[in-house]
């Protein structure tokens, strides 16, 4: 367990910031030992957290969405662009983007998520959150779910800090910044809550924009073929964060080619810094001759 000090806080003025249903649950609320407690922190309204609460995000992607969501990152996949597939890099931010947004003490270090199957855009989706503790380590597991069934399965790992990291980054305006201002927008979230939290310049790129971007980069290295998205693993560790306006760049090895899937190796560079490494699984693109996988969703 953590101390009380780097306890986790869900400001309640940081709540209004989202503009889909949002539900905080605590199985244990009657015991003698509740898992949420109201409290106040740095002059807010609000509660701590503990182990064993459970998040809830309802929410329903539309088409326009999505589009601006694939133009911020890059993604040039027409079935996101012109089709009515949810893009899978758009799943793993409406989980990992809420993290980075309630909680800035949580020192996110590695990413886990496998597809199911692909998001459809327009049809209410359900992600269930689970918050635990386990040996120092915070394990966030989340399930994503659509009428059809389980769309994707993610658990984020790392640690609690006293305080948020310092805030250091220039302050920027134009392109860059515009850029995941809607990016944020596409996500449903007042990009506020985060690139000015606590009143403070935080003009970084989010974890899950980095954790974006490799699907973007699939799609233009394969020639628009990249196949279903079935999952994929990063690794941040202790990096610092980028600061917007520089240029992240996506460094892709394909590794390991199989008649049912390809593994791609994936680094996020900035400069002569490795900022995550780690490889996502591609199931091949459908050909006539072949058994037809679930629909593309690279």
């Amino acid at each position: 367990m953590v101390s009380s000090a780097s306890r986790p806080f869900i400001s309640l003025k940081t709540l209004d910031s989202f503009r889909d249903r949002f539900l905080v649950r605590d199985p244990r609320g009657q015991s003698a030992r509740p898992a949420m407690q109201a409290g106040r922190r740095g002059g807010e309204s609000g509660f701590f957290l503990g182990d064993g609460a459970n998040l809830f995000i309802t929410y329903r992607v539309r088409a326009s969405q999505g589009r601006r969501f694939a133009e911020a990152t890059g993604d040039e996949n027409p079935i996101h662009r012109e089709g009515n597939i949810v893009p899978g890099a758009m799943t793993v931010s409406k989980i990992l983007l809420p993290l980075e947004v309630l909680f800035p003490t949580f020192r996110i270090e590695r990413l886990r998520v496998q597809f199911k199957q692909p998001a459809t855009y327009g049809e209410t989706a359900r992600a269930f959150f689970s918050w635990r503790e386990v040996d120092g380590e915070v394990r966030v597991l989340t399930r994503v779910f659509q009428s059809s069934g389980l769309m994707a399965r993610c658990q984020v790992s790392g640690s609690l800090a006293e305080e948020p990291a310092p805030k250091k980054a220039p302050l920027l305006k134009g392109a860059g910044l515009d850029r995941i201002r809607s990016y944020f927008h596409a996500l449903r979230i007042d990009s506020r809550a985060f690139l000015e939290q606590g009143g403070r310049p935080n003009y970084v790129f989010p974890l899950a924009f980095i954790a974006s971007l490799p699907s973007g980069e699939m799609v233009k290295s394969l020639s628009g073929h990249g196949g279903f998205l079935n999952s994929l693993c990063l690794d941040f560790g202790q990096s610092k964060r980028i600061p917007i306006g520089r240029k992240p760049e996506v460094l892709l090895e394909p590794s390991r080619l199989r008649s049912t899937f390809r593994k791609i190796v994936t680094r996020i560079t900035e400069g002569l810094d490795t900022y995550c490494h780690g490889f996502a699984l591609v199931h091949p693109p459908v050909t006539p001759d072949s058994a037809s996988p679930p629909p593309a969703d690279g």
